[in-house]
């Protein structure tokens, strides 16, 4: 377990995929997307709201070193608050979130959060971008193997809960 933004949230180095080959949104979400679900933490049609829910709300984040997307959907289709994490061979590009038009940015890196119901998923959210604001984060989980990956996430997360 881990903790963003006050809310507990399932994470295992095994919901960390790197080398992920993908040219669209939905081939960069699904590998993530069929981890949570073979472990039983969101329901069988997870991916296809999560993915529906991206046409009219995107996820992209034109950060840097490397822009990161977090797709997620609604509460009902998940049984248990948790994350996964991708990286992906080639940039694949997503719609910018709270964008006006339909603007997009290439993305490398997949936060895809599974919030179940009575998560505030709002304070998840402004964790991340909080995090995605450290260029040096991004290029470490853009470069390491899953198991550094995990590391990385679990130490940032624990000094940013104590630098509140």
């Amino acid at each position: 377990m881990i903790e963003i933004g006050g809310q507990e949230l399932v994470f295992d180095v095994s919901h960390i995929i790197t080398g992920i080959n993908a040219s669209s949104e939905a081939e960069a979400i699904a590998p993530l997307s069929q981890r949570l679900i073979d472990a039983g933490l969101v329901n069988p049609d997870f991916l296809t709201h999560v993915l529906a829910r991206e046409v009219n709300f995107p996820t992209g984040l034109p950060t840097e070193p490397v822009g990161v997307a977090i797709p997620h959907t609604d509460p009902q289709h998940v049984r248990t608050s948790t994350l996964a994490v991708g990286v992906l061979t080639n940039p694949v590009n997503f719609g910018v979130m709270a964008s006006s038009d339909d603007e997009v940015t290439p993305i490398t890196v997949i936060f895809l959060l599974a919030i179940a119901p009575g998560t505030h998923h709002m304070n998840v959210l402004g964790s991340l971008i909080r995090l995605f604001r450290n260029g040096s984060f991004l290029e470490q989980i853009s470069s390491s193997s899953p198991d550094d990956i995990h590391s990385t996430i679990i130490n940032e997360l624990d000094k940013s809960s104590h630098n509140k």
